[in-house]
This record gives structure tokens, sequence and C-alpha cells, in this order.
């Protein structure tokens, strides 16, 4: 039985959409060892933990992947790196663990509070946008594509600059003419010429 990490979801989303390692770094403009390197958790390519978030994200989205599930999957597997390569006892020395467990603990506490007080917030007040079919990267092997959706406590919606006609239940759908290759869709809610919400999407016609 496979072991489930990063690397393992990363390379059976790739083989499942067909994309060697070349194609996928040109695609996600990323250089090939920092692809391999996390499909097979070597992570010492990289400087920083950061480093390879902006790549993770890139990953997410050309495979419809959840970015904060990949994230904290990296998270585990690179501690693990950290703790077998005896990161934390040349510093440990200068670290008061018990001070910084009771620190994290707080910080760790208020990020959760302050989290689910946004998610309160954004139910309440904040538009949403939603796909009949949201997956981010959707290949397609026609010209003419149907997108359709909804949208709540919003009345203004634009497709890539174009506004689009909502009906009273919310609803809305828009006829694509997809041209050959990448069509990359913007949704975005507008009030007083300022934005409050966006949902991008891309269709790959084949």
């Amino acid at each position: 039985m496979n072991k489930i990490s990063l690397g393992y979801i990363l390379s059976k989303y790739r083989n499942k959409f067909g994309i060697d390692i070349d194609k996928l770094s040109h695609k996600i403009s990323t250089e090939v060892d920092y692809i391999i390197a996390l499909e097979k958790g070597n992570y010492q390519i990289f400087t920083s933990f950061n480093q390879a978030l902006p790549i993770i994200r890139k990953l997410s989205y050309t495979f419809g992947l959840k970015y904060q599930s990949l994230v904290e999957l990296y998270n585990k597997e690179y501690e693990l790196y950290i703790k077998n390569n005896n990161y934390l006892n040349k510093t440990k020395p200068l670290i008061n663990y018990n001070l910084f467990k009771i620190s994290g603990g707080i910080i760790f506490g208020g990020m959760i509070l302050g989290y689910l007080l946004l998610q309160i917030y954004q139910m309440t007040y904040n538009p949403t946008i939603k796909l009949d079919n949201d997956t981010i990267y959707q290949f397609y092997d026609k010209s003419e594509y149907k997108l359709t959706g909804s949208l709540s406590r919003a009345s203004n919606l634009t497709l890539n600059g174009q506004k689009v006609k909502i009906k009273e239940d919310g609803n809305f759908e828009v006829l694509l003419n997809l041209r050959e290759g990448e069509n990359r869709i913007e949704l975005a809610v507008q009030k007083d010429n300022q934005l409050l919400k966006t949902l991008q999407k891309t269709i790959y016609k084949q």
C-alpha cells in the first residue's frame, strides 16, 4: 500500500493528467529538479520552507487540488526532514522550548480564532461565486462550453471583464467559444469600483 505523501499525490495526479515532468515544468515555469524533489520528498534542494510554497500553489492550481491540504502534508514532511538532518539539535541551545511551545500555542489559538471570525464574516456578508463544475483546471474536447453556476449576496458579476446576466434565483450561464489550448476565465464581483470577490478557472481544449 502506497504511503499518502505529498510526492505520491503529485505524482499520481500528474500521471492521471498524462503530463510528463518536462511538459509540467514548462507549463508552470518551474525547474524540473524542483518538481522531482517534491515528488520524491527530497527537500534538501530547497534553501527554506517557504521556497517550495509558490511551486505547490502552481501544482494545486494545475491539478485542481486544495492548496492548503498540500501545504499541510508538506509541512509535516519538511519537519520530519529537518529532524532527520539534525537541524533542531544544532539550534537547541539557543531555544527555550517551553516558552516556544506556550507562545506558539497562543499564536496558533489566535490564528484559529481569527480564521473562524473571518469565515463567519464571509459567510454572512461576502458574496459567493459557485460553479457547477468547480474543477480549477479542466480538460475539454469541444469548441463550445456552457459555464454555469450561482452568485449569492451580490448582483454584479463579470467574466473576463464582460457583464454576466444573473437570474432571479442567483443562477447564471454563459456559452463560451473555446480556442485550442488554455482558456483562462476570471469571474469578478465588484461594487462601487471595489473588487469584492474573484474566482479563476482554466479550461484546456484538447
